[in-house]
């Protein structure tokens, strides 16, 4: 009897020492890294974070290209964060903190002013083909307000410049024409401006938004 119970406790010292072990074995079991990975993958929302590339649906947006651009204020000048927008229709742009800016339809976006969406700039490709004086001829013919022509903008090198004043009960609201070439690239700039307080700080913006276009 002394001798079979020997033997029991020998067997069942063997049979817990292999769970034991086995246990182990399934705690160490870490895939290896691949030849030459040193580190995870991040996830898309990781990239996002630390400034990777994001997918804009104006065709690309990088987290990383923000950069400042000078904005004048009533003759004082400070530079603002801007971030870089590829439009789907071909041009760069610099949008500033508190603007977006959205695709209307085909060939035309709008900058919104995130404050006060009754402020924002239209930007038309009018193509390679496109007479500018055709162009300007056609608003001053359709204009619904009072026109004045050959006024100064804060953008260099346009084409033609047309400002139109418009009344009606929300109250005055200054629309500007205005058109450049880009690459042999007609784009025309339509800028909606109500006569508001704000308009001090917003119109100088907007401006300072065109003027980083690029092709």
């Amino acid at each position: 009897m002394k001798r079979l119970f020997v033997i029991g406790c020998v067997a069942l010292s063997v049979v817990l020492f292999a769970a034991c072990n086995a246990g182990d074995n399934e705690e160490l079991d870490i895939p290896a890294p691949a030849d030459g990975q040193t580190e995870v993958p991040r996830s898309d929302e990781e990239d996002a974070a630390t400034g990777g590339e994001v997918e804009s649906p104006f065709g690309s947006s990088d987290a990383a290209e923000i950069k400042e651009i000078p904005v004048t204020v009533e003759g004082e000048t400070e530079m603002r964060a801007a971030q870089f927008h590829r439009s789907a229709i071909g041009y760069g742009i610099y949008i500033l903190q508190d603007f977006t800016l959205e695709s209307e339809e085909p060939n035309r976006d709008v900058i919104l002013s995130n404050f006060d969406d009754a402020f924002f700039t239209r930007v038309i490709n009018h193509g390679s083909e496109a007479d500018a004086q055709e162009i300007k001829q056609m608003i001053v013919e359709h204009a619904e307000g009072e026109i004045a022509e050959g006024e100064d903008v804060p953008l260099t090198d346009v084409e033609y410049v047309v400002k139109e004043e418009t009344t009606n009960d929300d109250g005055v609201t200054v629309i500007i024409h205005t058109a450049k070439e880009y690459n042999g690239q007609l784009i025309g700039f339509t800028l909606f401006l109500p006569q508001k307080e704000a308009v001090e700080g917003i119109s100088p913006a907007m401006w300072a938004m065109l003027e980083t276009i690029e092709w």
